[in-house]
């Protein structure tokens, strides 16, 4: 039976008790197949009476150190112990976070888009294992469009930029939860005319292929007066001078697609900025980190010392069986991994057609890495 052993990192743990061996604890195990949980209880009194609180409303309370429960929904609880024996003086508690599983979905959803380039409006097609489900879509700009069959919808952003946009289907008769989202280029993310010389905001990313859980930004060649103003697609925004970019970067704390901005600014003379997308996804409880690298001070001394960006499509996608990895030489492949939405990897190979036909329909990451050490990460659909 597969198991997940919970981190250690306690969120809150406060003890009330006037005597110093008076101490509670547990530890805490899901099992993924049933996805019921497991808490084991450490008190430093075995007279106290136990109280758990799960988190979701549900209490237990007696003397048993062993308890079980499953979740209705996958989602992360502060799950709370106290311990009680008043005749010696006796109180503690300690809350921990538990992160659950969900039940497995029985249904998929993906989506292609496409603009008009006469009209500006955007057509998005969605692909629906499931006929009945609701449909919910977030455009990424707080317009959002409900539908009960799916199919085709249209749209027009008021801004060019780039959008995170989202399709949600739900059926609770047949248990179907799913969710996908990807990128919506809107016009060019760089301001035209093209920018002064030293106020140019374009960059990319690329994996670190020496430092764990660490990419790259490279930034263009920028004057080393301009202010930087970095939107990480988080909710957190940095500035910081150019001169001062010696060990600068930033941490993402969760899984998910981040849009990073960059805007560059030299007093009043120039504002120059560009987006992309980052797929900063926590493999293994590992913090993605994004460390930006300054530029070299010749285009041809960055062109040498920066590895080219890596574009792959997945083809066909949605896939059934097997699929084909185009956009890479076989020679230059270094490994293919084949991971699920949590980072658990399912498959390494250095071929380019693979077998996918014993996975379960639903989303999964493909990492291709070449020789050189560069790398990206593709957004597979399994039905």
């Amino acid at each position: 039976m597969k198991k997940i052993l919970l981190s250690a990192v306690a969120v809150m743990a406060t003890v009330f008790a006037t005597q110093a061996q008076c101490s509670v604890s547990y530890t805490a195990i899901q099992d993924t197949v049933t996805r019921e949980w497991t808490v084991n209880i450490n008190r430093s009194d075995p007279t106290t009476t136990v109280h758990f609180d799960w988190g979701d409303s549900y209490y237990v309370a007696g003397g048993d150190t062993v308890l079980t429960h499953t979740y209705n929904n996958g989602a992360s609880y502060i799950a709370c112990v106290n311990i009680v024996n008043s005749a010696n003086n006796c109180w503690a508690s300690y809350c921990d976070t538990l992160t659950s599983l969900g039940f497995p979905s029985t249904c998929t959803v993906s989506y292609t888009s496409m603009q008009d380039t006469v009209t500006g409006e955007w057509t998005v097609n969605i692909n629906s294992s499931n006929s009945n489900a609701s449909v919910s879509f977030d455009w990424g700009d707080s317009f959002l469009t409900y539908t009960s069959s799916g199919g085709s919808i249209t749209h027009t952003y008021s801004t060019n930029g780039a959008y995170q946009a989202c399709v949600s289907i739900s059926d609770s008769v047949t248990n179907c939860y799913a969710t996908f989202c990807d990128s919506i280029v809107v016009g060019s993310s760089v301001l035209t005319p093209p920018p002064a010389s030293g106020c140019n905001a374009s960059f990319y990313m690329y994996k670190d292929s020496s430092i764990a859980d660490t990419w790259n930004l490279a930034l263009s060649a920028i004057d080393s007066s301009a202010t930087l103003t970095f939107s990480w697609g988080d909710s957190t925004i940095s500035t910081i001078t150019a001169s001062n970019l010696a060990g600068f970067g930033h941490a993402y704390a969760n899984a998910g697609v981040y849009t990073v901005c960059l805007t560059v600014a030299i007093d009043s003379t120039c504002s120059n900025t560009y987006c992309d997308t980052l797929s900063a996804y926590r493999l293994n409880g590992a913090v993605k980190y994004l460390n930006v690298k300054p530029a070299p001070s010749t285009i041809t001394a960055l062109n040498k010392a920066l590895p080219k960006k890596l574009t792959v499509s997945l083809v066909p996608n949605p896939a059934t069986s097997t699929f084909t990895i185009n956009g890479v030489n076989a020679n230059e492949i270094a490994n293919v991994q084949i991971m699920d939405l949590a980072g658990k990897t399912l498959l390494n190979t250095r071929n380019t057609t693979l077998t996918i036909s014993d996975l379960n329909a639903g989303m999964y990451l493909v990492n291709v890495t070449t020789t050189n050490g560069v790398s990206t990460i593709s957004k597979l659909i399994k039905e």
